[in-house]
């Protein structure tokens, strides 16, 4: 369509030597270029400052007459990655000419960052857009793209090379500064799974940046096969990211709620403690190859007998029998005969590594109190332990100990020392889901398993092992208990109601 080019919007551009008088000049809020309109769109006419101008009329020439799309063969199923490649040459051409009028004091002390010099202040002082937006916007679109299950990092990065010094702006974010944004709309362990793809796609875009800046400095423009070069590695390292799924680590939790019977003795507090226990070991780094380590069962001699009325021994009112003992409830529900009967005794199991912070005292009154058939305590091997073994003998040497204190009644004289370690806190639930129920584990659900760091064996907290152990207590009915005071409590109070 026909348009009249009014006057008034036709001003002289000093210095733009683009030797074509169709070009127009117009006032905007911020540096627009269009190719096939001629059409400037600039704010330098409002802005103060020598060098400002300059620098300006710098971006204005070398996007006018380099930023046209260049006539590539075989790129058009890759043209916004050309279009990132062709915005990083742009910056360089500037970065390179506008070293002629940058003040003496920019250079000091900052040796092969001048372009981040000229590019941060054109970002900072003419583009207008200001570091807190930046990050809100890439907070935001991580965030609410990971929620969808797929971030489309190649439409990210064309939106960062859109603006002259945004990618380096965001080459030189904190990592930490990045998390402590996110953890504010999410859990940390998402959170940490986040900033690991923000950290590959940073990868990325340096690669690519440092492609174009390996342009030998007398080129007066860079190379069109540069251009395309960078351009494919764009495509196919960010295509394949966008191809992948994201997977929070807090989703693993999905269909993991579970209600424990707490006998009024847990609280809402001990529940909140185990949960934020969880959510820490979901967002531990996992090392090489972690598993669950061996257990070894342990059954020490069990010389001293419990009392009688630990035994699974209980006595149980009936509206029939011989002796009526309990005359009292006559009129209430006429069981007024009492007859001995065997209480479900149950299993104990308790997570004896150094976070628990319990003694042998502790154990001893717990072992008194509950009514159970069996207690069992497990360990794992102290770390000096396991940095002696060889990784290749993990699959048969032991590394963590579950012993049989109390059973039938009978209890060992002296609890037994394993490690300090958890390490087959899955090994041992296992054990206990195959034990008279109720089955309950004393532990605050700071599980851990083995990885491997070289040749050598170290202690590992994961996401996928506190996954596996809230899978294991869901499947087996397990009734958690965070502390051993907790269980003592809990274990009177069992033994009243039955």
């Amino acid at each position: 369509m026909f348009r009249l080019r009014k006057s008034k919007e036709r001003k002289q551009l000093l210095g733009l030597a683009l030797n074509d008088s169709e070009w127009v000049v117009e006032k905007s809020t911020t540096l627009a270029v269009d190719h096939d309109n001629k059409t400037i769109g600039t704010p330098m006419y409002d802005v103060n400052g020598e060098l400002t101008k300059n620098l300006h009329k710098l971006m204005a020439v070398v996007q006018t007459k380099y930023g046209k799309p260049r006539k590539l063969v075989g790129v058009k199923h890759m043209t916004k990655y050309v279009d990132i490649a062709m915005n990083m040459s742009i910056y360089w051409y500037i970065v390179k000419k506008a070293n002629k009028f940058l003040p003496a004091r920019w250079q000091r002390g900052r040796r092969n960052t001048i372009h981040n010099n000229v590019l941060w202040y054109y970002r900072n002082s003419l583009s207008r857009t200001d570091d807190e937006t930046l990050k809100r916007f890439i907070v935001d679109t991580l965030s609410s793209s990971a929620q969808m299950g797929r971030i489309e990092w190649g439409n990210l990065a064309h939106y960062l090379s859109n603006m002259p010094g945004t990618i380096e702006e965001v080459l030189g974010l904190s990592r930490y500064t990045l998390m402590s944004r996110l953890e504010e709309t999410m859990e940390t362990a998402d959170a940490n799974e986040l900033v690991k793809q923000w950290n590959k796609f940073l990868d990325v875009l340096a690669t690519a940046y440092k492609m174009i800046w390996s342009t030998r400095k007398d080129a007066k423009i860079v190379p069109n096969k540069k251009i395309k070069d960078t351009a494919e590695y764009l495509y196919n390292a960010l295509e394949d990211m966008s191809n992948e799924k994201i997977v929070l680590p807090m989703s693993y939790l999905d269909g993991y709620d579970m209600e424990q019977d707490g006998l009024d003795i847990l609280t809402d507090e001990d529940m909140n403690e185990l949960n934020s226990t969880i959510k820490r070991n979901m967002a531990q780094p996992s090392g090489e190859e972690a598993k669950w380590g061996v257990m070894h069962i342990d059954t020490p001699e069990l010389t001293q007998k419990l009392p009688v009325k630990v035994q699974a021994v209980a006595k149980k009112k009936s509206d029939t029998g011989v002796n009526p003992r309990a005359m009292h409830r006559f009129t209430t529900d006429k069981k007024i005969f009492t007859n001995k009967t065997k209480r479900n005794g149950g299993t104990v199991l308790i997570d004896g590594s150094g976070s628990m912070e319990f003694d042998a005292d502790d154990i001893e009154q717990l072992v008194h109190i509950l009514p159970a058939s069996t207690c069992a305590m497990y360990q794992g091997h102290r770390d000096d332990d396991l940095a002696d073994m060889d990784w290749s003998d993990t699959d048969k040497e032991p590394t963590g100990t579950l012993g049989i204190i109390a059973s039938k009644g009978k209890w060992v004289e002296e609890i037994p020392y394993y490690g300090y370690n958890n390490i087959i806190d899955g090994p041992a639930m296992d054990w206990l889901g195959k034990q008279q129920e109720p089955r309950i584990i004393v532990t605050d659900m700071q599980v851990s398993g083995i990885s491997r760091d070289g040749k050598h064996v170290v202690c590992d907290f994961n996401a996928e092992l506190t996954v596996d152990a809230l899978k294991k207590v869901k499947d087996y009915n397990i009734i958690v208990i965070p502390t051993i005071q907790k269980a003592v409590e809990w274990a009177k109070a069992y033994v009243n109601q039955t």
